[in-house]
């Protein structure tokens, strides 16, 4: 996708029932410094959008632009706030970084030729937000050493092998019993929810902490739920804490993990 001078493009942010997209909506600047979000419908349909220079969010410009961290992390900010700007008020399917478009038309064309699925995308996630609850493996939930009940008269080198081998079968079980409390944690989490997904634990480098993670779940849950989620949340926090799990209730988030629509189409 190339231009010249003058021409633009249109940077999406997300797709939305066309009749949340009216005055409620908050003023929001996009990507572009002074730019303003606006609106782009198709029948029941809407998009978010705002302008951005065709030569410089071109396919080359915009590949030199994302080696530049300064400029993407800022970018990314404006992203995800214009996103949860609108989700305050608006039920809506968040589109990812750089989705750009070359016209209105090409939007228009995308939410009238994909309408039945983004329709049912919406119809999925409508009045519900987006919660993430991470669990940490901490100390606690290590069983005391086993070696106290070794006979001193055993030789050196047998008790060795020996309290080496019970330390061995205490952190299986530790790690068994962790697991059912990580089990239990998330069927009851998703009870509450219209749809739950456990995704692979983050590294330490990734989530900052000391501990491993070993529940990385999200939860699409209705708004009217939020503080009955919150609350078994801060139970199953207090039930498990002896078993050796710490859990961190993050949120709401769009709901990038419920939904699918494409991300990045030139016309």
């Amino acid at each position: 996708m190339t231009g010249g001078r003058g021409e633009r493009a249109w940077w999406a942010y997300a797709v939305l029932w066309a009749a949340d997209a009216g005055a409620s909506l908050p003023r929001l600047e996009g990507v572009e410094p002074k730019s303003r979000v606006e609106v782009v419908r198709e029948g029941e349909l809407a998009a978010l959008v705002s302008q951005v220079p065709l030569d410089e969010y071109g396919d080359g410009p915009l590949r030199r632009r994302l080696e530049d961290i300064g400029w993407l992390e800022r970018t990314a900010r404006v992203h995800e706030s214009v996103i949860e700007g609108a989700l305050s008020v608006a039920s809506l399917l968040p589109l990812r970084l750089c989705t750009i478009y070359r016209g209105r038309e090409a939007l228009r064309e995308l939410m009238s030729g994909r309408r039945e699925a983004l329709t049912a995308a919406l119809a999925r996630i409508d009045g519900c937000q987006e919660w993430g609850v991470k669990g940490f493996a901490t100390g606690d939930g290590a069983p005391a050493s086993a070696g106290s009940d070794l006979g001193c008269s055993e030789r050196p080198g047998a008790r060795y092998l020996a309290l080496r081998r019970r330390e061995r079968e205490a952190a299986a079980q530790t790690r068994e019993s962790r697991a059912a409390g990580v089990r239990e944690i998330h069927d009851r989490l998703s009870a509450l929810s219209r749809a739950a997904v456990a995704n692979p634990p983050q590294r330490r480098e990734l989530h900052g902490r000391p501990q491993a993670m070993v529940l990385n779940g999200a939860y699409l849950v209705p708004r009217q739920g939020d503080a009955a989620f919150s609350r078994a949340v801060a139970e199953l926090a207090r039930e498990h804490r002896g078993a050796g799990i710490e859990l961190e209730l993050t949120g709401p988030w769009p709901p990038y993990n419920f939904v699918a629509v494409p991300q990045r189409v030139a016309a």
